[in-house]
């Protein structure tokens, strides 16, 4: 049984060499041999992605999106994260840097 939600997570999301983008957070391609033996977490891998990329990618016909998934595009793979909240960007960015980022439409632009 699994201990937590990062074990119950963990088998859907490529790691190491799998990644072709060290910054990018992606799920497994669905031909993935470490998927073989697990017939219920690639079908819930199948379904998630199906779900994420019919609203990722509104504009785009059923056989369009089998065709991403096929080549192996990884836009069809990458998780959809979104921004953090103030306290992860300060985290990050620091106070002054992270306040500067979600006020800079305030300032004036440079003349050019």
């Amino acid at each position: 049984m699994w201990k937590n939600k990062v074990d119950l997570f963990k088998p859907l999301f490529a790691e190491g060499n799998d990644v072709e983008n060290d910054t990018d957070l992606v799920f497994k391609r669905l031909d993935d041999p470490s998927l073989e033996g697990e017939p219920e977490l690639k079908r819930v891998l199948e379904l998630a992605l199906r779900v994420i990329n019919k609203n990722r990618y509104s504009n785009l016909t059923d056989e369009m999106l089998d065709k991403m998934r096929d080549s192996g595009n990884l836009g069809y793979y990458r998780v959809p994260l979104t921004p953090g909240k103030m306290n992860s960007a300060i985290s990050a960015q620091g106070m002054l840097n992270a306040i500067r980022s979600r006020l800079k439409f305030l300032l004036p632009s440079k003349a050019k």
